[in-house]
């Protein structure tokens, strides 16, 4: 299983980490153009999808050859989740006063 493990923990931890900063870059559009669906649909795939990096990054260090590609994998999950929890709140925020405005 020379580095399978690795690419997926790091593939996730791509879509994980930009599924929240895109959501952090354009919260108008989201909240405006697509209403409200989209917007629970970006932070969960964020958040979850950084579970699996650091799920997935965990096992690659465990059982992978090639340890940096897991290790890559793992740092982008954290710093998903760390994001999509940091703004999370202001992101909320956001939405209600579209909603309540």
């Amino acid at each position: 299983m020379e580095k399978n493990i690795g690419i997926i923990a790091l593939v996730c931890g791509v879509l994980g980490y930009y599924g929240g900063v895109l959501l952090a870059i354009f919260p108008y559009f989201v909240a405006n153009v697509l209403r409200i669906l989209p917007f629970f649909a970006f932070i969960a795939s964020g958040t979850l999808l950084s579970g699996a990096a650091i799920a997935f990054g965990i096992m690659g260090l465990i059982n992978d050859d090639s340890k940096s590609i897991s290790i890559a994998g793992l740092i982008l999950g954290l710093s998903g989740i760390i994001f999509n929890i940091l703004f999370l709140p202001f992101l909320i925020k956001l939405i209600a006063l579209v909603l309540w405005d």
